[in-house]
C-alpha cells in the first residue's frame, strides 16, 4: 500500500480529523487524482465500490486491518461494543462535499466525542442511480438546492422567493436564479403526491 492509499484509507473512515473512525466513504470521479489509487485498493481487496455520478468506495474489513494493523474496527466494535451515556453535542442534516444529502448526529461522551450518521440518504438526479425512494429526503435536498445552502441550519435568515396565496405556499425559489421547488408538483410527477 502507498502512502497515498493510505491517506484515503484514512479520510474514507475520518480518521484524518481527530483520530476517531466517524464515517466510512471517499468518492472519486474518473477524471480525480485519487481515482487510480482507489481502483488499486478494491483490486487489492481494501475498498470496494458503488457507482453514481462519481463512484463511492467504503473501507472493507481487510482495508481496515491493512490500515490499522489489528482486528477490524466494526467487528470489534460490534462483537464488544459497549452501551454508554452520550449527550448530543450537534446534529446536521446536509448536502454533502460530493453532492449527496446526509445526516449526522455529534456525540460527547465526557471527554471523547463521536460521529454517527454518513450514510446517503438520498441521491439527487446527477447521480446514475438516482430515484425517488425517500420523499422525505428529496425534501429536505430539494429545499437546500432551491435555496443554496449546504446545511439545514444555515437556512434560517436566507432571503427566498415564495409562490403563495393567503392559504399556504405552494413553492419556493431561489432569492436570484429561477430554480423553484414544488414539492406537490415534483412528487405527483414520480406518483408520490401527498
Amino acid at each position: 500500500m502507498t502512502d497515498r492509499q493510505r491517506e484515503i484509507l484514512r479520510h474514507a473512515l475520518g480518521l484524518d480529523r481527530g483520530g476517531v473512525a466517524y464515517r466510512d466513504h471517499y468518492c472519486a470521479s474518473p477524471s480525480s487524482l485519487d481515482y487510480d489509487d482507489c481502483e488499486a485498493l478494491v483490486a487489492g481487496g481494501l475498498m470496494e465500490r458503488r457507482i453514481g455520478a462519481y463512484s463511492i468506495y467504503f473501507v472493507t474489513t481487510n482495508g481496515r486491518q491493512a490500515l490499522l494493523g489489528g482486528p477490524d474496527v466494526a467487528s470489534v466494535n460490534r462483537g464488544g461494543a459497549e452501551t454508554r451515556n452520550a449527550v448530543i453535542e450537534s446534529a446536521t442534516i446536509a448536502r454533502d462535499e460530493r453532492g449527496y444529502l446526509t445526516a449526522w448526529i455529534y456525540l460527547e461522551y465526557g471527554g471523547a466525542s463521536q460521529g454517527f450518521g454518513g450514510f446517503a440518504l438520498y441521491l439527487p438526479k446527477s447521480f446514475a442511480n438516482h430515484s425517488l425512494e425517500s420523499v422525505a429526503g428529496h425534501f429536505v435536498y430539494r429545499v437546500l438546492e432551491t435555496v443554496g445552502v449546504d446545511q439545514w441550519s444555515d437556512l434560517p435568515g436566507r432571503t427566498i422567493r415564495a409562490k403563495t396565496d393567503h392559504l399556504r405556499v405552494y413553492a419556493i425559489g431561489h432569492i436570484v436564479k429561477d430554480s423553484w421547488f414544488d414539492p406537490q408538483d415534483e412528487l405527483a410527477k414520480v406518483g408520490k403526491a401527498p
